[in-house]
């Protein structure tokens, strides 16, 4: 849990969304951490999207 506390967003997120516990020695500490990174993916949604959207315009597809 310590290294993927301190790792990037969108790995936390992969490993909080589809990640397995495999030792769970402080559930209380997971949950937090799973509220952080839910936190900090649903302010980066946004700018995701428009990240996105700018990259198939850019590439001649649709929105």
């Amino acid at each position: 849990m310590d290294v993927v506390a301190q790792c990037a967003a969108s790995l936390a997120w992969a490993e909080a969304s589809k990640g397995v516990v495999v030792l769970d020695r402080d559930r209380g500490r997971c949950v937090k951490f799973e509220v952080k990174v839910l936190k900090e993916r649903l302010a980066l949604k946004p700018r995701l999207e428009r990240y996105y959207v700018a990259s198939r315009l850019a590439s001649g597809g649709d929105c």
